[in-house]
């Protein structure tokens, strides 16, 4: 069997935790209800259009945001959706490992985070919990969060 014939090693999409999309859905229909209000009121409507696209329209397009993790037999793919996506071949991976991750007191934040301290590290992290650092022989090192890390782990290590 061809390598493209064989099943991908890897695929995995990542939310924002379930507390912080219940906050943004909140904040979503308080807004929507304010809006509702102003345009009944009809004093202000460019105040409430922009309160529409910023308050309502805007978390709500937070909560789609995702990370995709694919790794297959000759690539491997890391993506922060609809933003920013990278790939790199498989035969660049120098060394694996996983480690404990806190996004806000080790990373400063959810999500893509790039020249961490000023190196090359960059980091996909939407949650905190486990988190697989793969080392590339370029010299950049990658982190990237994973509700399994052992599947991944095993995954990269097999490409």
């Amino acid at each position: 069997m061809a390598n493209h014939d064989r099943p991908d090693r890897f695929q995995e999409r990542v939310f924002l935790p379930r507390w912080l999309l219940a906050c943004l859905w909140a904040l979503s229909v308080g807004l929507l209800v304010v809006w509702v209000l102003a345009v009944l009121d009809a004093a202000a409507p460019a105040v409430a259009y922009l309160l529409l696209v910023v308050g309502v329209l805007l978390p709500l397009a937070l909560t789609a945001i995702h990370t995709r993790v694919y790794v297959g037999h000759r690539r491997v793919a890391l993506r922060l959706w609809p933003l920013w996506r990278t790939e790199f071949s498989a035969r660049d991976i120098r060394a694996v490992q996983v480690r404990p991750v806190v996004p806000l007191r080790d990373l400063g934040g959810l999500g893509l985070r790039l020249r961490l301290a000023g190196s090359g590290r960059r980091a996909l992290v939407m949650r905190a919990g486990a988190a697989v650092e793969v080392e590339l022989a370029d010299g950049r090192t990658l982190l990237i969060g994973t509700s399994t890390p052992d599947r991944l782990v095993a995954a990269l290590q097999g490409t």
